[in-house]
């Protein structure tokens, strides 16, 4: 089991992002009101009817079918993406929103690319 090393995917984590630890990125140790999600890429080139688009898997940085992502909604709330590339687009929920839980909305989001 050993034998193969083990490969994540690329993260794309904001460089500028401020950790509450210097030990820590700053995903790991948010900042104290700071909103679920951070130190990862948001995109503000990517903003679809005032949700904006936020990347936690560095997609350009490698080639990758399948990776997380946050949506960040007008009114500032963020909701947790999961993604694929497949042939048939599908949306389907992970998990329902929880009371307490980091992120509001779990989904599961596939694109397909011809």
């Amino acid at each position: 089991m050993m034998d193969k090393p083990l490969r994540g995917r690329p993260l794309a984590t904001d460089q500028n992002a401020i950790s509450a630890r210097t030990t820590e990125p700053a995903f790991i140790a948010r900042p104290v009101g700071a909103p679920v999600y951070y130190g990862f890429v948001v995109l503000d080139d990517v903003v679809v009817d005032g949700f904006t688009l936020g990347k936690i898997t560095d997609f350009e940085a490698g080639t990758c079918g399948t990776g997380d992502a946050f949506v960040i909604a007008p009114n500032g709330s963020r909701a947790g993406l999961v993604w694929e590339v497949c042939g048939k687009p599908y949306f389907e929920e992970v998990s329902a929103p929880e009371v307490g839980r980091v992120g509001s909305v779990g989904r599961r989001v596939a694109v397909s690319y011809d």
